[in-house]
């Protein structure tokens, strides 16, 4: 498990998990959240997939399907009990590259890395872990300038490892809406003072690509004006 340092493990979860996995042979269990005031992550205002045990392929497309019904995007690491093994497939997925820039925002590449490379997969409606809200957490601060090129990288390499398969095309959408857009990174870039032909060699590769949605292609013509504003502004 990969909990953060200032939440609480649910007592004997540990116990309950190993053996749940043992038995079933398990690689990647995920179970509920408490996030305070009666609010339970994937358990609460949502209706959970049911308990049943997935298996790949059907695993791989498992994180699209859940955001589509569910309207959320499982992006925790900390709510699952994962196989040694199976996190070591995950890490090994992700490249030197992308790795030195996972300073924020890093739960969500390796969380749809494990379920690409974890081979069964189960939900438990258990509530074993209590976040606790930290106002100087960077959750809460969120994303700084500098991280905006984690988050480049972060949906580059999640594009690469995507493009070519029937149901990632939807799931890139999904994920841009929830990296780029919920971090509202065509704002930050007003702040870059580097890099600018890497992020606009990125932005216009996703742009050529037939299957970026209107809505994501729309805010990606954005933020590259406004780098191409910011670039000019420095030259």
């Amino acid at each position: 498990m990969l909990p953060d340092p200032d939440d609480i493990l649910e007592q004997n979860c540990l116990h309950y998990f190993y053996n749940l996995a043992k038995r079933n042979d398990y690689e990647l269990i995920r179970f509920y959240i408490y996030t305070g005031k009666r609010r339970i992550y994937f358990g609460y205002h949502v209706i959970p997939l049911p308990s049943i045990p997935i298996y790949q392929p059907e695993l791989s497309t498992y994180l699209f399907y859940a955001s589509k019904f569910l309207r959320q995007i499982d992006y925790n690491v900390s709510n699952k009990f994962i196989k040694r093994e199976a996190l070591i497939r995950a890490m090994s997925i992700i490249s030197n590259e992308l790795f030195i820039y996972m300073t924020n925002f890093e739960d969500g590449v390796l969380n749809y890395f494990l379920y690409r490379a974890s081979k069964s997969f189960i939900l438990k409606k258990k509530i074993a872990y209590y976040y606790i809200k930290n106002r100087d957490s960077i959750t809460t601060k969120g994303v700084k300038t500098t991280d905006i090129k984690f988050i480049f990288f972060h949906l580059k390499f999640v594009f690469q490892y995507s493009k070519n398969s029937k149901y990632e095309k939807d799931m890139f959408n999904i994920l841009f809406r929830r990296i780029a857009i919920w971090r509202n990174i065509k704002k930050k870039v007003f702040s870059l003072k580097n890099d600018f032909n890497f992020y606009l060699y990125l932005i216009d590769e996703f742009l050529n690509n037939e299957y970026i949605n209107n809505n994501n292609k729309h805010y990606l013509m954005q933020t590259k004006m406004n780098i191409l504003k910011t670039q000019k502004m420095i030259i």
